[in-house]
């Protein structure tokens, strides 16, 4: 006997339980039917599209008279720049390199060194030495050479 009633005792709880889950199923249901969808967002439209405009059209016009200012700006440095020639001259017995430079030089250049070596690199020089009778090219600009 006490098989049987331990085996009723098991269905009853397991029959308990099944309720116990159903109520909890079922309200759970309950709540969920009670839950309003939401609502899809309405935007307003033409209220807010007029500020954006607005501050674009400022930024536009910030941007356009910065990019002006430059330009003049950039202009008025361009026409300091003096332009640059070449002339062609015939080494002397005893000239170097230096002496023809000091002789030469022109005002935008830094130092003597600098101008030195853009003489070397236009005539193609690995070194400071050259020989009489020799062609070499100088640079100058308009200010500083009477031709």
């Amino acid at each position: 006997m006490q098989g049987y009633e331990m085996g009723k005792d098991y269905i009853l709880r397991k029959r308990k339980k099944k309720k116990q889950s159903r109520r909890v199923l079922q309200s759970f249901r309950k709540r969920l039917s009670r839950v309003r969808p939401k609502r899809k967002m309405r935007y307003k439209r033409g209220k807010s599209a007029i500020p954006l405009i607005l501050i674009a059209a400022v930024l536009i016009a910030f941007l356009f008279s910065k990019s002006m200012s430059s330009a003049q700006e950039s202009s008025e440095q361009r026409s300091v720049v003096p332009q640059r020639y070449y002339k062609s001259i015939t080494v002397k017995n005893g000239d170097t390199l230096w002496e023809i430079a000091e002789r030469y030089l022109p005002e935008d250049y830094e130092s003597l060194e600098e101008y030195i070596y853009t003489l070397m690199r236009v005539n193609n020089l690995r070194d400071s030495r050259i020989n009489a009778g020799q062609q070499i090219i100088i640079v100058y600009n308009n200010t500083n050479m009477e031709i």
